[in-house]
């Protein structure tokens, strides 16, 4: 009667809250009934038989319908809201603007973010001829029985009614079966997701739900068909969301903040993982920024500009980066490691420890067993007067284009910055061409090969190599000088190693050159 608490055995006739062999009937005049906490388990439960009714379970109310729940029943219309905290369990069908009469019936649910529903049964949604359903869903609704039905009272013929259900941001309608030949959701009703909003359902549907979205009954962000389903998002379920429109790609720098996963756009400042037309800079006070996987190709990536920063390629990354790499840039510095696993291609100029400007930059390039990095242009370490660079190689750095530059930025003139070049045990150094005046290693600067690690060239380099050594730029395990060159091991290319050690009549060891 009237308005007021479910829970107030006054405000029902006869004096007693509905229990578990009662039927709940709400049609007082378009009145508003509240529930805030936990009822007595009720048989049915109808929201507007002959007169219009409203039913709001509030945070800390929770309900339990033992036999079916109707939202609009007998030429009337119900409405129930679901808020935040409020819990409803219904057992048998839940039927939203009608029951399959012919007559006028009008239902609408609305689930917030954070309410359930949970429902044991089929979905009949306007399963009348004139009925209207309208579900709103931003928390959760559960089926774990029956079938989806809209617009209809079997999964299989129009009921001639209209049902709209609107899976909103964060929403998730979770239903445990759709009819696979089309009939669950009937011409004039749809089913819209918008936002981050998901409907699932156990099994593969992909193709079905293919079917139902050609035919204009699923809506992705308001778009008829705009959805996608797949068996990926939650393992051993078809998931449908809507399909998101890949951001505009606009030329510009991209900074990073804090520390974190490349692949997180939301640590980007426009909130996208940067693109082919942009730069990638990594500067936010030290910070340390991870790749594990295949990152979209980036115009420039520029690590350490005006403040340190770290990139770590980990196993199982990829990075692309269109035009140049900076490791080290703007007075500060640039650390970056490639794991095991690792690729890295940079298209134009790979710079380490500076660009060339007076500033003090240092940079480190380290590339570990299993990594490896490829670039098509100049390799320019400590490019600058006060720049400082060191490159360890243990995987593999290979050059397909441009020259050689330590202390350099044009492989002739000394820069006044200092590189050193370690190629580990079983690292390799593919470069593409060296300066034959000797110029492209300067004064400070050398490149060490240890161990196994080798240094190959295209052609014939082996007089231009002895030079360099011979005048301390090219060192072996740690000896100036120390190396040897052939043409044999990598026909095709001049291949440099660290001198073997040989044997005299008296079984000492010396370096042979």
């Amino acid at each position: 009667m009237s308005n007021g608490d479910w829970n107030t055995a006054s405000g029902w006739v006869g004096g007693a809250i509905p229990g578990d062999m009662d039927r709940a009937i709400l049609n007082w005049g378009g009145n508003t009934v509240t529930l805030a906490a936990q009822a007595p388990d009720v048989l049915d439960v109808r929201i507007g038989q002959d007169e219009n009714s409203n039913l709001q379970v509030n945070a800390g109310g929770t309900l339990n319908v033992l036999n079916r729940l109707y939202v609009g029943h007998n030429n009337s219309t119900g409405t129930m809201t679901v808020a935040s905290g409020a819990v409803v369990n219904v057992t048998d069908i839940l039927w939203v603007g009608g029951n399959g009469s012919p007559q006028a019936v009008t239902g609408t649910l609305t689930i917030e973010a954070g309410g359930t529903v949970n429902v044991g049964n089929h979905l009949w949604w306007s399963a009348g001829a004139a009925g209207v359903a309208t579900v709103n869903i931003s928390g959760n609704l559960n089926q774990t029985g029956g079938i989806l039905g809209l617009g209809t009272i079997d999964a299989s013929n129009p009921s001639g009614g209209v049902a709209t259900v609107n899976v909103n941001d964060g929403g998730v309608l979770a239903l445990n079966n759709i009819s696979g030949s089309g009939g669950s959701i009937q011409p004039g009703s749809i089913i819209n997701i918008f936002g981050s909003g998901q409907v699932t359902i156990p099994g593969d549907f992909v193709s079905v739900i293919g079917t139902y979205a050609g035919n204009g009954y699923f809506a992705g962000d308001g778009v008829v068909g705009n959805v996608q389903a797949d068996l990926t998002t939650n393992p051993g379920f078809t998931t449908v969301t809507v399909v998101q429109a890949a951001p505009v790609c606009m030329a510009g720098n991209v900074r990073y903040m804090n520390s974190g996963d490349w692949l997180t756009a939301s640590n980007w400042q426009t909130g996208n993982v940067p693109c082919e037309l942009e730069t990638a800079i990594l500067n936010w006070g030290n910070n340390t920024v991870t790749l594990n996987g295949a990152a979209p190709d980036v115009y420039q990536v520029r690590i350490g500009q005006d403040e340190d920063s770290t990139l770590e390629v980990n196993a199982g990354g990829s990075l692309t980066v269109v035009q140049r790499l900076y490791v080290g840039h703007n007075n500060s510095t640039g650390t970056m490691l490639v794991a095991n696993g690792a690729v890295v291609n940079v298209t134009d100029i790979l710079w380490v420890g500076g660009n060339g400007s007076p500033a003090a930059v240092t940079g480190t390039l380290t590339i570990e067993a299993g990594g490896e990095v490829n670039f098509s242009n100049h390799l320019w370490a400590a490019a600058g007067a006060a720049g400082l660079a060191t490159i360890n190689v243990s995987g593999v750095l290979n050059q397909t284009g441009g020259i050689l530059g330590l202390g350099t930025i044009d492989a002739v003139n000394p820069s006044g910055g200092v590189a050193t070049l370690n190629v580990e045990d079983g690292g390799v150094l593919n470069l593409f061409n060296i300066h034959a005046a000797g110029t492209s290693i300067q004064p400070g600067s050398i490149l060490n090969i240890n161990g196994s690690g080798q240094v190959t060239l295209p052609g014939d380099f082996e007089a231009v190599i002895a030079d360099y050594a011979s005048n301390g730029y090219i060192a072996g395990d740690g000896v100036p000088g120390n190396i040897q060159t052939n043409l044999t091991s990598n026909p095709g290319f001049t291949t440099v190693i660290v001198a073997p050690l040989a044997v005299n009549d008296w079984g000492l060891y010396f370096f042979h050159q």
